[in-house]
């Protein structure tokens, strides 16, 4: 609070004095130093799990009843953190490849075991995600 007022007094001291080129570069470091630290102090990030299963049906393929398994999570995503099959302690974040869109979006690249079987079998199992979001 007090870089904030102390960067608001000398922003307000140079356009009185009228030194635009220092006011100028004073208000393009102002915003990345003390804004961005206010809004994230005030907006800050949390850690959420959800989980996704075919009996909850929230989880989707990529074709039909086949195919990539693709779920959304009801807050947008700032960092993965973890993704596991549920009642199993097997972390899948780095041995699943998943693609993340539109900050909800979900998308296991390719099928479990590589065939539809195993695939349909982890989605009723159920998969455990954990994500970072921002809290508002």
């Amino acid at each position: 609070m007090a870089i904030l007022v102390l960067a608001f007094i000398e922003i307000r001291e140079t356009c009185r004095e009228k030194h635009w080129i220092k006011f100028i570069f004073l208000v393009i470091v102002f915003v990345p130093l003390v804004v961005i630290p206010a809004y994230n102090t005030i907006n800050y990030i949390t850690v959420r799990t959800e989980e996704f299963s075919t009996a909850k049906n929230n989880i989707k393929y990529l074709r039909g009843e086949t195919g990539n398994i693709i779920f959304e999570t009801q807050k947008n995503i700032e960092e993965p953190v973890n993704l596991r099959i549920k009642d199993r302690w097997i972390n899948l974040v780095y041995l699943t490849d998943y693609a993340i869109k539109d900050n909800k979006k979900v998308m296991i690249n390719y099928e479990f075991g590589n065939n539809a079987i195993d695939n349909k079998k982890v989605a009723d199992i159920g998969l455990v995600f954990t994500y970072k979001t921002r809290r508002k």
